[in-house]
């Protein structure tokens, strides 16, 4: 009995010390803040840039990382 209390109390502070926070990455590259700003309509059928596919409205003409999410942005090909 006394061993079973023992791990149980081990498992339950095994599992309050484990750290599941999730950090939101910052970006803090000047150039990734404006990549809202990249118009595709200027673009010809063919030409390539990169759009974050978590925050579509995230467009850039370079590859980077999305500057809401922090993730890498997917290249893309203009229709």
């Amino acid at each position: 009995m006394k061993t079973l209390i023992i791990g149980c109390l081990s498992m339950v502070f095994s599992l309050m010390s484990c750290d599941n926070k999730t950090e939101k990455k910052e970006v803090s590259s000047p150039a990734m803040s404006m990549t809202a700003k990249f118009d595709t309509n200027n673009l010809k059928h063919g030409d390539v840039y990169f759009q974050c596919s978590m925050d579509p409205e995230i467009i850039s003409d370079k590859p980077g990382e999305c500057s809401k999410c922090g993730m890498d942005l997917s290249k893309m090909k203009k229709n």
